[in-house]
């Protein structure tokens, strides 16, 4: 079995109110843990660096998250993971895409992720910060990214339908039987009008879906997976 960590919010708590040699030491324990509960014998971080397609869609992405310079710490454990582990990263694109990305190309995969977005984007997951197991359908997936287009999502400070909730939601998917693209651009048409419910649609589109397949990509060199690197062994730390 392979890990595939999205390892943005392990520089986080790596790093707080830690020595540089302490947050490689829980970082390393962190990493352990993961491979444990998760029975594998292989991982690969992967981080987001820089802004990325989504920052260049809206000036407002993710403006709701704390900014400023951080600890010393937290960049040398960023630089620590990319030259002593072999974190994978790439311009442009956040590691949720690229987990979900590799999870897809691969085979004897599962992700491991904090994040609702990863988590329910893919069939199984563990969530390291819950300790727990995410098993989701195809239909789930589905469901869970139509849902945000409707509501939005507060966290990436992404707006979706005015008035639009978590009930109102679930009321309109589930009493839709047919294609739920169709149901969503129509209501972002009615609420909006024609021209600026379809920039809406679009606009969150673009920022909620977590790229999956190579196609999904805007950009052409994207490592094979026979070139692909970054996964090592727990052992060669």
């Amino acid at each position: 079995m392979i890990a595939l960590i999205d390892a943005d919010s392990l520089i986080y708590s790596a790093s707080y109110k830690r020595t540089p040699d302490e947050a490689v030491l829980y970082l390393t324990d962190r990493i352990d843990q993961i491979c444990e509960k998760t029975e594998a014998t292989e991982y690969a971080l992967f981080l987001s660096i820089g802004s990325t397609f989504r920052h260049d869609t809206t000036e407002g992405y993710k403006s709701s998250r704390p900014r400023g310079r951080k600890e010393p710490v937290f960049y040398y454990i960023k630089e620590y993971m990319i030259s002593a582990l072999n974190a994978i990263y790439h311009k442009g694109v956040e590691a949720d895409d690229l987990v979900t990305y590799w999870n897809n190309q691969m085979d004897n995969t599962i992700v491991c992720s904090p994040d609702k977005d990863v988590l329910y984007t893919n069939t199984r997951c563990y969530s390291y910060n819950k300790n727990e197991f995410v098993t989701s359908s195809l239909y789930e997936i589905d469901y869970f990214f139509w849902k945000q287009m409707l509501m939005g999502d507060s966290t990436d400070s992404i707006k979706g339908i005015p008035g639009c909730g978590d009930k109102s939601s679930n009321k309109l998917l589930e009493s839709f039987k047919g294609n739920k693209e169709q149901l969503v651009i129509t209501e972002y048409i009615e609420y909006f009008g024609m021209n600026i419910g379809i920039h809406m649609f679009y606009k969150n589109f673009k920022q909620l879906y977590i790229l999956r397949e190579k196609d999904d990509f805007e950009i052409n060199h994207l490592d094979t997976p026979k070139q692909f690197k970054t996964v090592i062994r727990k052992d060669e730390l």
